[in-house]
């Protein structure tokens, strides 16, 4: 285990070996997995990522932030072998700041949206809309708050067409209703936020997702 020397881990109990190292960049918190090539001098760290199946059909897809772009997205998925539905990746709940002088707060909480992200293609629940227009060049002003607080976004999720009207479970056509995982499973998740609800009740690591009010 390497920890930065600017952590306090006095009292720290654990079976693995601790080293405190100094760190001459800022670098995120979070578990890491270190690679250590013979032909080079140094280590590489990768970030650990969680895999969840959607098996309520909440989302759309899933998206990760592109590290090639400030404040862009990918639309990122996988699957997973012997499973349905795509596996959503997941980040650790382990705040991403160095100290708590920096922690926003919406730090460590992960969050679902239907809005514009830049990089990430929005289909307002239309296959024609979502065929015709390509990645969008910016960030909802909600979604951006909630980045810059400290959220995670994991993904989009579903809605019916152009978030018209509250219809029953079954009767969208372009992209089928995600499930109810309340009740018999069969119960309405509403009407244009009807992915976010069903995201939000049924997974444990979703802490909140953003719909919008009229």
């Amino acid at each position: 285990m390497f920890i930065s020397t600017k952590c306090n881990f006095t009292g720290l109990i654990t079976a693995a070996s601790v080293y405190a190292v100094l760190l001459a960049y800022k670098h995120s918190n979070g578990p890491y997995v270190i690679s250590m090539a013979r032909s080079v001098t140094g280590i590489s760290l990768t970030p650990v990522y969680g895999i969840h199946e959607d098996v309520w059909d909440s989302f759309m897809s899933g998206s990760m932030s592109n590290t090639a772009v400030a404040g862009s997205h990918l639309t990122f998925q996988v699957s997973i072998p012997g499973t349905r539905t795509p596996g959503i990746i997941v980040p650790s709940k382990i705040s991403s700041a160095i100290s708590m002088e920096e922690v926003g707060p919406l730090a460590g909480l992960r969050f679902k949206d239907i809005f514009h992200v830049q990089g990430l293609k929005t289909s307002g629940g239309s296959r024609a809309y979502y065929q015709v227009y390509g990645p969008q060049n910016y960030t909802t002003d909600i979604v951006k708050k909630s980045l810059a607080g400290g959220a995670q976004l994991v993904g989009k999720t579903r809605t019916i067409a152009f978030a018209l009207g509250a219809p029953n479970n079954g009767q969208e056509i372009d992209y089928s209703d995600p499930w109810n995982s309340r009740g018999d499973g069969y119960q309405t998740t509403g009407g244009s936020s009807t992915g976010s609800g069903s995201a939000a009740t049924a997974y444990d690591w979703i802490d909140f997702t953003i719909r919008e009010r009229y």
